[in-house]
């Protein structure tokens, strides 16, 4: 039993075996159609989903309630790299935040809004009487796993964050999640050609045991038994604020943020989200970042927003007298698709198909009008900020400033999936869960897929593992690292932008 957010007491009846493969055979059979990365993906991550099937089926059958059913879907999607292939968190209200391809068929439907409801408060109950509190997280940081400052403050163990995990089981990071499963989604690194997990995360009560080989800063290597669990890392996302160290994000949590650095004249702006928040309150403070002789617009860790309302801001700022913005993408051919394509408005569809890896695909080509919404704006040099969290218009509007040479991007790759159109989302017949995926494939001007590689910067500059250590210990000092004068000592990308403007003032 479980109380709803109307404080009536809903009863959860698990879902049945027959219930749960019925859901999966559902899902994986759209995905079959109309998914358009496969092979791209095979080549890259060397993940063969559809052939995985067996499998998938199997770690279904293991689940013994429904918290676990649903923690193991999430991990089978985590081998799917898509920024917006993916079984969305159940939410407390209703699902008014979706805006994609029959998103009214979730949101207006009372019936899944209410099973939305009961999905979020079992969860967060299950996760509150089963809570794990012992979770490490190491980050990926410069191409290794490193113990972040959160973990060594949560745990009882002495080991120092800054150390590096070096195998699992006597195996490499990569090669031990090939094995066994995670809900944490695959990436690529650009710079070092190689796949990677953002986080690798364990336990010291539930799981399998593990072996972990880590090494310090003096070199030293130890080995520490733990535990790996998907299910324990899904408690671990849904587990209350104080515990969010376990999922380290963006460092600041705000949704526009101004400064400006005197001695090279520039205006720095900080765009957490692409929405109205952050729109109307760049708005508001237009003046006092205007005229300035450099900008840097810093998009990491935005996950998107709105493509029609920043591109239009952030090109007015680039003094782009361009008067559109042209993507194209394409779309398998298929029964979900087709109903996907009768959707869109104000596109060109070619009438024939063309052929894509042995499949059938319909060319769409859409032209985003722009309008000059900040008039006068004057700068002569803008420096864009990306990283592995940049995705869906963050990435469209970054694509097409760097493919055309409007502005310098620094930073590594982005998650990519903003020049492919929108994702589509649909329920599951029996859970109600509701999943999401990208059906548009569209490529970069090299030819590699979007969204399997992102889009690569123009000078390539990550975190250091060195200045993260100043970072954690500038909160182990009790020093707060939101304020923009830290945030100059400990981050690596902006200290990058800013020797770049530095070196080419000289």
């Amino acid at each position: 039993m479980v109380t709803g957010c109307n404080s009536k007491t809903i009863a959860v009846t698990d879902l049945t075996f027959e219930q749960k493969i019925e859901d999966f055979d559902f899902l994986y059979s759209v995905l079959e159609s109309s998914y358009p990365f496969f092979e791209y993906e095979e080549e890259i991550y060397g993940i063969t989903w559809l052939k995985n099937k067996e499998k998938y089926i199997n770690m279904i059958k293991d689940t013994k309630n429904n918290f676990e059913f649903y923690a193991t879907l999430d991990s089978i999607f985590s081998d799917l790299p898509s920024a917006h292939t993916a079984i969305l968190e159940p939410p407390n209200n209703n699902y008014k935040s979706l805006n994609c391809f029959f998103d009214n068929d979730v949101k207006k439907n009372k019936t899944l809004c209410a099973k939305g409801t009961i999905w979020n408060d079992y969860i967060r109950l299950y996760e509150q009487k089963n809570r794990i509190i012992s979770n490490v997280c190491f980050e990926y940081i410069e191409g290794q796993y490193v113990l972040n400052y959160y973990s060594s403050k949560n745990i009882n163990w002495e080991i120092p964050y800054g150390t590096v995990l070096k195998k699992i089981n006597k195996k490499s990071v990569v090669d031990f999640y090939k094995d066994n499963h995670s809900i944490v989604n695959y990436r690529y690194d650009a710079f070092r050609d190689i796949i990677y997990k953002s986080y690798a995360i364990f336990n010291f009560e539930q799981g399998i045991e593990v072996e972990l080989e880590v090494e310090d800063a003096s070199g030293y290597i130890s080995v520490i038994k733990a535990f790996y669990s998907p299910i324990v890392e899904e408690k671990a996302v849904w587990m209350p604020d104080e515990f969010s160290y376990i999922f380290p994000g963006s460092d600041l949590n705000r949704k526009f943020f101004y400064s400006y650095i005197e001695d090279i004249q520039t205006v720095y702006i900080n765009f957490q989200r692409l929405d109205k928040v952050a729109y109307n309150s760049f708005k508001l403070n237009i003046d006092k970042v205007n005229n300035k002789e450099n900008i840097i617009i810093d998009l990491r860790n935005n996950s998107g927003g709105n493509p029609k309302l920043f591109i239009n801001l952030i090109l007015s700022l680039i003094n782009n007298e361009k008067d559109e913005v042209v993507r194209e993408w394409y779309v398998k051919d298929s029964e979900i698709n087709k109903n996907i394509l009768s959707l869109l408005k104000n596109v060109h569809i070619e009438d024939d198909t063309v052929k894509i890896k042995n499949a059938d695909y319909f060319l769409v080509r859409e032209s985003i009008k722009k309008n000059q919404v900040v008039k006068g704006f004057k700068t002569n040099r803008v420096f864009i900020l990306v990283n592995n969290r940049s995705a869906s218009a963050t990435d469209l509007i970054v694509n097409y400033i760097k493919s055309r040479g409007l502005a310098t991007v620094i930073g590594t790759n982005t998650w990519g999936e903003g020049t492919s159109g929108s994702y589509a989302a649909i329920p599951l017949p029996n859970s109600g869960l509701v999943f999401t995926f990208m059906p548009g494939l569209s490529f970069n001007d090299d030819g590699s897929c979007n969204s399997c590689v992102g889009t690569y910067p123009d000078i390539w500059s990550e975190q250091s593992i060195e200045d993260s250590i100043k970072k954690w210990d500038m909160l182990s000092n009790g020093q707060d690292i939101h304020k923009f004068e830290a945030i100059l000592e400990h981050d690596t990308i902006l200290k990058c932008v800013i020797n770049e403007i530095k070196n080419t003032n000289k």
